[in-house]
């Protein structure tokens, strides 16, 4: 299906002077970075489907036949292939955004964050409704919500004081999940606060995709459900990670910019 067609049936404005879509929140300029929309919300499972039923996309974790899958530690076999240094990451044949754990795990609920796509995949849905992946500096701009140099999206304070202000691991990584925020994984969309902008989520629960980069190293955002402060402290906003661009997990997933 053309672009265009799978734009209109997605809901998407098309135009560089288009007011953004529904769902999509206005940032203004800043810190050398031209106004522009955001996503308000990681892209669901929900809005992927249609998607994929518009254009017959095929994520790459689909054309690999696995992808990569969290298991706490000691939870899986020792001879199930992990990543070397990292064993709590496993390569599950048939992980998908489908069935993100694998074929035997529950199918992904229609309002989480769509995950186990990789930065191809992200780059091929915001295009075909009319956007892109937010460059890496316009994320950070979005990310403070209006809070000169907040070190958070919530602001200053820190994260693992007080109320739950994102999907993080709360205890130490990878053995000790602490007293949790509610979700022992992904959380639906927008179980939290947002931030100054309007903006759910831009720290934990999925690893955002953004532009820059090379095929081999395309920057991620934000932190995921699995950052602690013993570990990637990705809920920082300074902080960024890389990965190859046809890699994928399942708590990785994105939002678009217009």
């Amino acid at each position: 299906m053309p672009r265009a067609a799978a734009a209109l049936l997605l809901g998407a404005s098309v135009g560089c002077g288009a007011p953004p879509p529904p769902g999509a929140v206005r940032i203004p300029a800043g810190e050398g970075v031209a106004s522009f929309a955001l996503d308000a919300r990681e892209v669901s499972v929900a809005r992927f489907r249609e998607f994929v039923a518009a254009s017959g996309h095929r994520t790459d974790a689909e054309a690999h036949g696995w992808s990569l899958v969290f298991r706490a530690p000691g939870a899986v076999p020792e001879d199930r292939p992990s990543v070397s240094g990292a064993p709590w990451w496993t390569a599950t044949a048939e992980a998908t955004w489908r069935h993100p754990a694998g074929p035997s795990g529950r199918p992904a609920p229609a309002d989480h964050p769509v995950v186990q796509v990789s930065w191809n995949d992200a780059a091929a849905f915001c295009a075909a409704v009319g956007g892109r992946l937010p460059t890496s500096r316009e994320w950070a701009r979005a990310a403070r919500g209006g809070v000169s140099d907040a070190p958070f999206p919530w602001g200053r304070r820190p994260p693992f004081v007080g109320e739950p202000q994102a999907n993080l691991w709360d205890g130490l990584f990878p053995h000790h999940p602490g007293p949790g925020d509610g979700f022992p994984g992904l959380a639906p969309g927008a179980a939290f606060p947002s931030n100054g902008y309007g903006l759910f989520d831009m720290a934990g629960n999925v690893w955002e995709w953004v532009d820059g980069g090379t095929p081999a190293t395309r920057p991620l955002r934000g932190g995921s459900f699995l950052c602690a402060e013993n570990s990637c402290q990705g809920y920082r906003i300074a902080w960024e990670n890389r990965a190859p661009a046809d890699s994928a997990w399942d708590h990785t997933g994105f939002r678009c910019a217009f």
